[in-house]
């Protein structure tokens, strides 16, 4: 039939990984058109809950790193391109009236707000370092990009899942409590995932971890919103955005660096050891 298009859905679950990759391969051979992929969030055997990571380990191990990243390069084109053609409308700008007042870094005088930045920016360490380290790990033990892809699938369907939760947890439990248990729970993880090598484990602490980092946006935003002066919200939110841009830029160069002198198990343990601070910290908070 002229026109006709077939798909093909492989087999999920990471620990079918492999063979799914090679379905996908076998699938290509035989003139499959397409290759669709399912999401599944609340399941049990390992499903795949964001398939995009896995469909980016798929194209890594499929056409390679240089290609998979052009392929990628290709997206935010895309948007480049709706925008310059004016097809899209963008709100107006106009210029803010200048005023007068207290600069914006003499928020971090106070004292409460402080505190929140200090947390918000552990909070964003632990992630950070999570998603540079955990990949050189599974290159180590010899794991695949799309593996590797699948447990960052995991992470991110455990911060999806819990902020579904989230709001029913606030109203029972203190905010700084939910972050200070949030934190212990990255320290668990971070102690523990150097240690393991088994696919379905890394996973499920991948999971968990997720579970304990998707609190930090919501409750550090919410404790961002009630301490900041009167009229001075944006501000504070800018000064965050600030100090977490600093982690972004230099958390790779350091992580890298020590990964080389001694390995990733003590990036993974002096992690631990800063979570465990935060918490810490966090437990004496009002």
């Amino acid at each position: 039939m002229a026109g006709l298009e077939v798909g093909f859905i492989p087999i999920e679950g990471g620990h079918y990984y492999r063979d799914a990759l090679e379905e996908v391969v076998r699938a290509e051979d035989l003139g499959f058109d397409s290759v669709w992929m399912e999401e599944h969030h609340s399941v049990v055997d390992h499903y795949w809950p964001s398939p995009l990571p896995v469909l980016a380990g798929f194209a890594i191990d499929l056409i390679g790193h240089a290609r998979a990243f052009l392929l990628l390069a290709g997206f935010p084109l895309l948007a480049l391109l709706a925008l310059a053609s004016g097809r899209v409308p963008l709100p107006a700008v106009s210029a803010a009236p200048a005023r007068s007042g207290p600069r914006v870094w003499s928020l971090l005088a106070n004292r409460r707000l402080r505190h929140i930045l200090i947390v918000s920016a552990v909070f964003n360490t632990a992630w950070d370092v999570f998603f540079f380290v955990a990949p050189i790990y599974g290159v180590q033990l010899g794991l695949s990009a799309g593996t590797i892809g699948s447990m960052f699938g995991a992470f991110a369907a455990a911060t999806f899942l819990v902020r579904l939760v989230l709001p029913s947890l606030a109203r029972r439990v203190r905010e700084w409590t939910l972050v200070a248990g949030s934190l212990v729970i990255a320290c668990f993880v971070y102690g523990t995932f150097p240690l393991v090598a088994q696919v379905p484990v890394l996973m499920s602490l991948a999971f968990v971890l997720g579970l304990g980092l998707g609190v930090s946006q919501p409750m550090v935003m919410s404790l961002l919103y009630s301490a900041a002066p009167e009229g001075r919200v944006g501000e504070a939110v800018g000064v965050r955005t600030t100090i977490l841009n600093v982690i972004q830029t230099t958390i790779p160069f350091l992580s890298g660096a020590l990964g080389t002198a001694v390995g990733v198990t003590p990036i993974f343990w002096t992690m631990a050891v800063i979570v465990a601070g935060g918490a810490a910290f966090a437990r004496g908070r009002r």
